[in-house]
């Protein structure tokens, strides 16, 4: 069973995508207002932490990762098939077949998932952590498009 506190990173990172997400796409780079925000809102300072760290570690991923080939298949890991559930995989699969994910967005979101603290991961934080991934990473436009009508769509 999932512990709730395991849960709050993401909360966290939702509240912020609701509240706080600038026109251009971006969170506001001020993080002592953010968590003074946060805190003010009921999360805690631990959480918030973490969440600003796995936040941190998306856009750091952005700049480390080598792009796959656009001809790579993925094969999952014995370790990533224990904490991704089957029902994960074949919708990243089907996020990527349907152009929402390329090969390199499909890794990000897949190195945040494997982030959280708490595993498995269920097909909601997979749909939260796909959005802010694409959110995050320069012209994505028209896969947000096309997440919202398969978000929609269900």
């Amino acid at each position: 069973m999932i512990n709730r506190k395991d849960k709050e990173i993401l909360e966290v990172v939702a509240f912020l995508f609701r509240n706080h997400l600038q026109s251009d796409g971006q969170l506001p780079k001020d993080q002592a207002n953010i968590s003074a925000v946060l805190q003010q809102v009921g999360f805690s300072k631990k959480i918030i932490y973490k969440a600003l760290d796995w936040l941190s570690g998306l856009a750091q991923q952005q700049i480390d990762l080598v792009t796959p080939s656009d001809q790579s298949i993925r094969i999952f890991t014995k370790e990533e098939c224990a904490w991704l559930s089957v029902e994960c995989r074949n919708h990243i699969m089907m996020l990527e077949r349907d152009e929402v994910l390329n090969p390199l967005t499909r890794e990000i979101v897949i190195n945040q998932l494997q982030r959280l603290p708490h595993h498995p991961i269920d097909l909601s934080d997979l749909k939260w952590v796909t959005l802010v991934v694409l959110y995050s990473c320069p012209n994505q436009r028209q896969a947000l498009i096309k997440l919202e009508g398969i978000i929609l769509g269900e």
